[in-house]
């Protein structure tokens, strides 16, 4: 008899160690990151009023995702912040208001909580989006630019610890959300619609298509973070 782990009982899909997921187990191309984004961003993290500031940190698929959403949910302005120079322009053509390079930023003597407190007025910003998987370096700036009542969710992952400053927590009455996978709660359903009425177009971030006998080149080029997403065609 198969077991059932008690995450798949108690509401937790994405925690379940027999799940069947659309993208891995189950073909799902770009709903897959998506849907990763989605859940992070509204199921885990309660999403943002529209209006809101949003920052992301790494555009990779879930980052120019998660732009794309902001955008789609009514983001007064959107921050990113990314070190490939393709990847920066994807951002903007997703959505992003301002993209800025955090190495360049640093070589000039500033931090990426400078530019985004000047670019929201001191205000700073009502969600960020970890998607980079660099916590040691950008949970510091999103900690310093929360805005009242902010959130912070954590999608990349990274094996290091984090210093988190929680009193910060404390007196911005902020919150900080771990988030893996998309399944369950509707998420898919919910980004298939967006994707059908045209209110969010992932195929803009594919900048390299494959035939499946050069699987093995299109992985290779992944590792040289050149593209926004490489897709293998059966």
């Amino acid at each position: 008899m198969r077991r059932v782990h008690p995450p798949c009982r108690n509401g937790y899909p994405n925690q379940c160690l027999n799940l069947e997921e659309i993208g891995f187990t189950i073909p799902g191309a770009l709903c897959e990151p998506t849907s990763v984004a989605w859940n992070a961003m509204f199921t885990r993290a309660g999403g943002f009023r529209p209006g809101g500031y949003v920052a992301v940190f790494g555009t990779g698929p879930i980052g120019f995702a998660a732009i794309a959403l902001a955008r789609a949910a009514g983001a007064g302005k959107i921050i990113a912040f990314e070190v490939s120079p393709i990847r920066q322009e994807l951002a903007r053509r997703m959505g992003a208001d301002e993209v800025y390079n955090p190495v360049e930023l640093a070589k000039q003597g500033t931090a990426p909580r400078a530019v985004i407190l000047e670019s929201t007025k001191g205000e700073g910003v009502d969600l960020h989006v970890e998607a980079a998987g660099a916590p040691a370096r950008t949970t510091p700036e999103m900690e310093a630019t929360l805005a009242i009542g902010g959130r912070i969710v954590m999608i990349g992952k990274a094996s290091e610890r984090t210093p988190i400053y929680l009193e910060h927590f404390q007196t911005h009455a902020a919150q900080i959300y771990g988030a893996q996978g998309h399944s369950g709660y509707g998420n898919f359903p919910y980004v298939i619609r967006l994707m059908a009425a045209g209110k969010v177009d992932m195929t803009q971030i594919i900048t390299s298509r494959f035939p499946l006998d050069r699987a093995v080149e299109a992985v290779q080029k992944a590792t040289r973070r050149e593209d926004g997403k490489i897709m293998v065609r059966p």
